[in-house]
């Protein structure tokens, strides 16, 4: 069985992934966030008060083709709230890929996700989503793997400050 609703979070009452899968009410609308819970993977995607950054967290057991519908969700979220920045962290997640999951991840994420910055968070020890980054990268996304949420906000604040700086040739 899956579960899966839409709801607005309190941001205060959210402190991470587990928490807010545990605790989803309903609250003053700061920003949306979409839970979903199945029998081995659970995962939430949402925008980051005061930002216009999503944050997709997962946990638990997942397969490449859970990966796949997860990109989709993640593409079609962004485009429906109108997000360009967008962090995934996989720390909590069960399932490490292979370096041929990954080549066959990466050479979908570009197309789907065309336009949006893309942060993950990873384990140090994960060393097949950064080989995903670059084949991600090689075929035209903008992705980048970190350790902390805090260096992958960092470096979509920097995306941020650029795609706002007007150009020199304007002025």
């Amino acid at each position: 069985m899956v579960e899966s609703r839409m709801t607005a979070c309190d941001p205060k009452r959210t402190r991470s992934c587990s928490n807010a899968l545990n605790a989803m009410q309903v609250f003053p609308l700061d920003y949306y966030s979409l839970s979903v819970r199945s029998v081995d993977v659970s995962y939430e995607l949402k925008v980051i008060p005061n930002t216009r950054i999503a944050l997709f967290c997962r946990s638990g057991p997942i397969t490449l083709e859970d990966r796949k519908k997860h990109v989709e969700v993640m593409a079609q979220f962004c485009r429906e709230h109108d997000i360009s920045q967008l962090i995934v962290d996989t720390r909590q997640q069960a399932s490490e890929m292979t370096t041929t999951e990954m080549y066959d991840l990466g050479a979908v994420i570009p197309e789907l996700m065309r336009g949006i910055h893309i942060a993950v968070v990873c384990q140090p020890s994960d060393r097949a989503t950064q080989y995903g980054e670059t084949v991600a990268a090689n075929r035209g996304a903008d992705s980048r793997s970190f350790h902390t949420i805090e260096g992958a906000k960092a470096w979509l604040a920097e995306k941020e400050v650029t795609l706002n700086r007007p150009d020199a040739s304007d002025g």
